[in-house]
């Protein structure tokens, strides 16, 4: 069986297996709700974009054995009504309940079968796939970094939005037009986090733990942002992008401590497995999580 075929059987499925409505109902600070409902939103997005092929394919093949059936006499169906009321039956039987969509056979051998014989036309489509769910994760955490920073100093002024952590001076610290305040009726008690945003970037790990590190004077928060789990996807990501998926030093200093890709050469071209995507998409989603729980904690316990 080919690499890509193994693939198929999606192993970084495991990676969005969260609850996330009790995850949400666990985050005690309101305020930061609609942020955190956008990440889950986003990761929910990439999880049925990740099903959606193999759930295509095994209707597909449904669809091909019921017309067998009817063909052979194992089904009795005398016009095209009786034909799709039992494919639709076959098709609940294989999907049992829509609260659980992962119940498709993902790694079903006729679709294996069919990537193998087929080599690169399939492959190269799976791998697309994959390394869609590698950037689209890294954006959806980006836009969390970003969000949840901006709602905390939103909802916490009084010592975040100071960013005592720049370590300049009060006649050095960001300043905020004019016309910004007047625009916010001059009322600045619930919107500094907005008011800063243009300070500070998210759009790189690094950036985004230098914006955390300034307004939090905690180490819970700013340990997740400097984790491992999310420079290595941010690396991923990064040389998919930028570079076209060839490994450079940069990459390969980021994911030293990488279980998968730590053994990649500089000037090889990544192939984006399923096996690299769990080991990467995984820790990073569960490293958002542990920020989002550090941040409520620590405007929970600062009020």
């Amino acid at each position: 069986m080919s690499g890509f075929a193994r693939s198929l059987n999606f192993t970084c499925v495991r990676a969005y297996d969260h609850d996330e409505a009790a995850e949400l109902r666990s985050v005690l600070t309101l305020e930061l709700h609609s942020a955190v409902e956008a990440f889950f939103t986003n990761i929910f997005r990439l999880k049925r974009l990740q099903q959606f092929p193999a759930d295509l394919a095994v209707v597909t093949m449904e669809w091909s054995r019921t017309l067998m059936m009817v063909e052979n006499g194992d089904i009795e169906a005398s016009d095209d009504s009786e034909v799709e009321s039992a494919f639709r039956q076959r098709i609940l039987q294989r999907y049992p309940s829509q609260d659980h969509p992962n119940t498709a056979l993902v790694g079903s051998s006729e679709l294996l079968f069919v990537i193998d014989q087929t080599g690169d036309r399939f492959g190269l489509g799976l791998h697309a796939i994959l390394t869609a769910q590698v950037i689209g994760v890294w954006t959806a955490c980006e836009v969390l970094f970003g969000d949840l920073w901006e709602k905390a100093l939103n909802c916490h002024p009084k010592k975040l939005a100071q960013l005592e952590g720049m370590g300049i001076s009060k006649q050095q610290a960001p300043t905020i037009p004019l016309w910004a305040l007047g625009n916010n009726g001059f009322d600045v008690s619930k919107c500094m986090g907005t008011l800063l945003r243009d300070k500070v970037t998210f759009t790189s790990i690094g950036a985004a733990a230098d914006a955390y590190k300034k307004a939090f004077p905690d180490d819970a928060v700013n340990s997740v942002m400097a984790s491992d789990s999310l420079k290595h996807l941010a690396a991923l990501r990064n040389v998919l992008v930028h570079k076209s998926g060839k490994a450079d030093k940069e990459f390969k200093d980021a994911v030293a401590s990488h279980p998968a890709m730590s053994i990649i050469a500089i000037g090889e071209t990544i192939k984006v497995s399923a096996e690299i995507v769990q080991a990467t998409v995984a820790p990073a989603i569960e490293a958002t999580l542990e920020l989002i729980r550090a941040v409520d904690n620590w405007i929970v316990a600062n009020p």
